[in-house]
């Protein structure tokens, strides 16, 4: 599924995608029209390869319900989970959210550098820090960390 067709990508007859946000290893982040209530949202969306895969369904499944039960300043909110099935791919699954507006922290790495010791003195950065206290909330709503496969950092898996 891609939003770079002529033709619009509807969504549960209701979302329509716009411009990609973001791509990870799982899926993607689209800007999204709510046409019933006339909003933008962040739609997340599970790479259809993934489709296939019940664990990595469940997973994303769980995201979406472990996300949708926090209530905090600094967590985006969960409106919607769904299967979008237009007959001629995987069913693609896909996350309703709350469209946060912020700095890229990957962009603004790229473009820094290591964020060191004065990380409180940049401007850009203060709404990122601002949700670290939602940290906690997050971890005792089953947040699982989980070494990455390269033996990276860890990393958060819902």
């Amino acid at each position: 599924m891609s939003a770079d067709s002529s033709t619009p990508v509807r969504l549960s007859g209701r979302y329509v995608l716009g411009e990609r946000l973001a791509v990870g290893g799982m899926g993607e982040v689209h800007v999204a029209t709510d046409e019933r209530l006339a909003r933008q949202v962040a739609v997340k969306l599970l790479h259809r390869a993934h489709g296939t895969s019940e664990e990595a369904v469940e997973r994303f499944r769980r995201e979406a319900v472990v996300v949708a039960g926090l209530l905090h300043p600094t967590i985006a909110q969960v409106y919607d989970y769904g299967v979008h099935d237009d007959g001629l791919d995987e069913p693609a699954h896909f996350i309703v959210m709350e469209l946060a507006p912020g700095t890229d922290l990957a962009a603004l790495l790229r473009h820094r550098g290591r964020l060191g010791r004065q990380v409180g003195r940049d401007a850009r950065l203060r709404p990122l820090l601002a949700r670290h206290p939602a940290l906690p909330d997050a971890d005792r709503a089953a947040a699982v960390r989980r070494r990455h496969p390269g033996g990276g950092r860890p990393v958060s898996i819902w």
